[in-house]
């Protein structure tokens, strides 16, 4: 077993890390020694409301992921 701390890749609410991994575990199982996914926060209604917004709210980490997804694209 390794000693390394496991990276973790966020995601975005759209993605679904079951699937994510059932694909790796096909394709490359060892990477999965090394790498975790979580799912990005997502704001309640209430949190939004108490910065009083509405709809889609910039959080940091998704910001973050759907940029890189975009750059990725190019």
């Amino acid at each position: 077993m390794s000693t390394h701390a496991k990276i973790t890749i966020l995601l975005d609410n759209g993605y679904h890390p079951d699937k994510i991994t059932l694909a790796l575990q096909k394709l490359y199982p060892q990477i999965l020694t090394k790498i975790r996914f979580e799912l990005a926060p997502k704001p309640t209604k209430s949190q939004k409301a108490a910065q009083g917004k509405t709809g889609f709210v910039v959080v940091a980490t998704r910001w973050v992921i759907e940029r890189s997804n975009a750059w990725m694209e190019r």
